[in-house]
């Protein structure tokens, strides 16, 4: 009898924050042979097919496990595999800013695309070879025997959580189980691009970010499904205008049109003002007369393929920092403190903090007791700059804290999420808009939350729902040393 899968993940989308269970079987080697152990060749590739040859890159590791009392082995990849995707912190190659196209050595944030860019790090595509070990008289040694091919899986950047509906498969599946991402498949007005965050935004005229979305095998471009995104305006003062376009290699979303680029991958698309300005003659012909606009994916005839998503424009008040045209909009005159996330899914949310925020420095110094002259000369004179207790070194850290306005029930789950997430990072506002230089350095700083904690207010119970929320710059303050 060959070695035997009869446990694997039940759907082919793999979300790496979970179990990732394989079990393997060989009844007739675990009772008949000596030193019996199951191995696992892990290959991961972001090509849709792995290369199983014997020297190739592509694979990753090798595990050995012995059989447990039931004759099996239990194999759980989690752990190994979830270093093998993250999050995408970059532009792809061929996508765009400000209408220039971005290569390998010059590129800008993700959050600053013009149309669309594909994920280069947040998926990827999983097999594993299984095979039974045993000792051989005739080699006189280890030999590992009877192949067996595991399905092909795309595991993302993503995690379930411990209330998420798990299900199990039927027949010979019956033991197989996973989290079905069926909310993902872009093929009705019911789908989700890939965030849990309510379909109504906020956002000032000067803000950016991205929203993300699966294409899956069977409703990618190429095949009837999810051809274009769409933007509706609706403006003070007149009307509506909507404008859209296509998801093809022109707009950064692809390389090319070939199936193994296109199927089962994630995309990125700009879908904030300041992402907009950069290409939408028509969003900036409107100017600070937009009230919100809409977005959504749709296929061949307008056929709607996701839920419409809105963002709602608060009203522009000139501060310094922005454009004439464009300002940074302040709301109610406080600063704006804009935070990303990496959310549940590998993709990115968003929030602004329009009220009130305090910034504080704090100080750590490392000091040393300085003569009051030189000791290394003919005479000894006093200087009045020298002498006593000096400091040597100032470690100085940056800490803002900032109150949300009143939010929705929904508002709040969401931003928990927040408090969850293992990267966050403030986008700041009123940067270099010169399209020649990379933009990362002085757009992107990664900060810690220092909130701690996250009391699940409700209606109900609160009345009126706010959040404070307290963040610490990761990278201390430059100083000079003596």
């Amino acid at each position: 009898m060959a070695t035997d899968i009869i446990q694997q993940p039940l759907y082919s989308f793999v979300p790496v924050g979970q179990e990732l269970i394989f079990t393997v079987e060989n009844p007739t080697q675990v009772a008949t042979k000596k030193q019996v152990k199951f191995v696992a060749h892990v290959y991961v590739s972001s090509e849709a097919t792995p290369d199983l040859s014997s020297n190739s890159t592509d694979r990753v590791a090798i595990f050995k496990t012995t059989p447990n009392n039931k004759g099996v082995g239990m194999f759980d990849l989690r752990e190994v595999i979830e270093t093998f995707v993250k999050a995408d912190h970059k532009g792809y190659e061929f996508s765009e800013y400000k209408g220039n196209v971005t290569t390998e050595d010059d590129y800008v944030p993700i959050h600053l695309i013009d149309k669309a860019s594909r994920a280069s790090n947040s998926i990827k595509y999983l097999q594993i070879v299984f095979k039974t070990e045993r000792y051989s008289s005739t080699v006189q040694g280890l030999t590992q025997y009877d192949d067996r091919n595991s399905d092909i899986f795309k595991i993302f950047n993503g995690y379930i959580t411990h209330n998420e509906v798990l299900r199990h498969g039927t027949g010979s599946e019956e033991y197989y189980f996973g989290y079905n991402i069926t909310r993902f498949n872009l093929n009705s007005s019911s789908k989700e691009f890939l965030t849990n965050a309510p379909t109504t935004q906020y956002a000032n005229q000067g803000d950016y970010g991205t929203a993300a979305i699966l294409l899956v095998s069977g409703i990618s471009p190429t095949s009837g499904g999810a051809k274009r995104i769409k933007f509706t305006y609706t403006t003070y003062l007149s009307g509506t205008q909507s404008e859209s376009y296509d998801i093809n290699p022109s707009n950064g979303a692809f390389t090319n049109t070939s199936s193994s680029l296109i199927y089962n991958k994630m995309l990125f698309f700009g879908v904030f003002p300041g992402n907009l300005q950069n290409w939408s003659a028509m969003y900036n012909g409107i100017g600070t007369d937009i009230d919100f606009y809409t977005f959504k994916i749709e296929g061949d005839g307008g056929v709607d393929l996701s839920k419409e998503y809105t963002i709602k424009v608060n009203c522009p008040e000139s501060i310094p920092g922005g454009s004439s045209a464009f300002p940074v909009t302040p709301k109610k005159g406080y600063e704006p403190i804009r935070l990303c996330w990496l959310n549940q899914w590998g993709a990115w949310d968003y929030y602004t903090f329009t009220l009130k925020s305090t910034k504080t420095i704090s100080t750590k110094s490392t000091t040393y007791n300085q003569l009051g002259g030189s000791w290394n000369s003919k005479y000894y004179n006093p200087e009045s700059h020298k002498g006593g207790r000096k400091t040597f070194r100032v470690n100085a850290t940056e800490k803002i804290k900032m109150n949300t306005d009143y939010i929705t029930e929904s508002e709040a789950v969401w931003l928990q999420e927040l408090i969850n997430s293992p990267e966050v990072y403030q986008l700041e506002q009123g940067f270099s808009t010169d399209a020649s230089n990379s933009l990362l350095n002085n757009y992107i700083t990664p900060v810690r939350l220092v909130t701690n904690s996250y009391i699940n207010k409700t209606v109900a119970n609160d009345k009126l729902i706010q959040y404070t929320f307290e963040i610490e710059k990761s990278k201390t303050l430059r100083t000079q040393s003596i």
